[in-house]
């Protein structure tokens, strides 16, 4: 596998090796006297993936992006089948790879989150409307917090934002990306606002995080801080936006700039947040429970399957 380099004892790359160390079982099978290129391209630029192609001159190319997709797989593909008309390629990755779609980290995230009953996730009570991590300051990030400190949301709900160190307390907890965070404050929230990594056009490339599982293994309903076609995809994937509680087709509506989506979309937030207040929050999480129980077992179940097809199973290669 060029150019990663990872040890064994890593969590992430072990889990990216068992998606690997399989490709490589059935190429074998496949390709048996024609050399194999393996190469994650996540963070080459085009040209540092021409120069590897062209210097290994293999004749299959596998091509991986398991974590972030760095362009859009189909300018990819176009560029490089045309410098090498006579290779073959073969994409694999997040995202639409145009040859194997891998949502890669439902199967990290399922096999390395923290174990927790529904006694520990369920809500005990409702101290906070809320629950709004955050680690990088992110600009879509940044503006959501201030619209919500201008509009007096903060107090009702629980943020971490490493620009305001008081609102940043507890947050060694949350940090662990394999974990809820605080179980006390996981108990006491109705509704998670996850913070996604990227807010972009939809015409980007885009990849689901752990940060939007944590709700569907934690049993909440959330609303998205991010690009607006990740309801799209999530629908897409079976999973309940909760469309009938939240206005998410107008969260989905892309407007002329990345600003202006960003403003409306933060906006619809906290009038979500607002209207919430004047609920029964305990009552309706009650009603919701039978959903987000649903929701997390399809969420299992997704990532069995997935496991199984590109961690065991032996794949059918072009």
């Amino acid at each position: 596998m060029y150019p990663w380099r990872r040890t064994d004892s890593n969590r992430y790359w072990c889990f990216y090796k068992d998606i690997i160390d399989n490709f490589e079982k059935s190429c074998r099978v496949k390709y048996p006297n024609q050399s194999i290129l393996f190469l994650d391209n996540t963070y080459q630029n085009l040209n540092q993936v021409t120069d590897i192609v062209k210097e290994q001159s293999c004749d299959v190319n596998f091509i991986f992006s398991l974590v972030d997709p760095p362009y859009p797989w189909n300018y990819l593909k176009e560029q490089l089948t045309l410098n090498f008309p006579d290779k073959k390629f073969i994409f694999v990755g997040n995202d639409h790879a145009p040859d194997f779609e891998i949502n890669s980290g439902f199967i990290w995230f399922y096999k390395n989150l923290q174990k927790y009953s529904d006694d520990e996730i369920l809500i005990t009570k409702v101290d906070y409307t809320f629950l709004n991590y955050n680690y990088k300051s992110h600009n879509h990030r940044t503006k959501l917090i201030d619209l919500m400190t201008d509009q007096n949301l903060i107090e009702c709900g629980y943020t971490s934002y490493p620009r305001t160190p008081e609102n940043f307390k507890h947050f060694e907890s949350h940090s662990f990306t394999l974990s809820l965070g605080d179980i006390k404050i996981w108990q006491t929230h109705f509704l998670n606002i996850v913070s996604e990594t990227v807010f972009r056009l939809k015409s980007e490339p885009l990849m689901i995080t752990e940060k939007v599982f944590k709700p569907v293994l934690g049993l909440r309903p959330f609303i998205i801080n991010g690009t607006t076609r990740y309801y799209h995809e999530l629908r897409t994937m079976g999973f309940d936006c909760f469309e009938d509680i939240f206005p998410v087709r107008e969260l989905e509506i892309e407007l002329d700039t990345l600003d202006a989506t960003m403003d409306k979309n933060h906006q619809i937030i906290c009038d979500v947040i607002k209207d919430l207040q004047h609920k029964n929050l305990p009552e309706l999480y009650q009603q919701l429970l039978p959903r987000l129980i649903a929701n997390r077992n399809h969420w299992e179940k997704l990532c069995q399957d997935l496991t199984k097809k590109f961690c065991v199973d032996p794949i059918e290669l072009p």
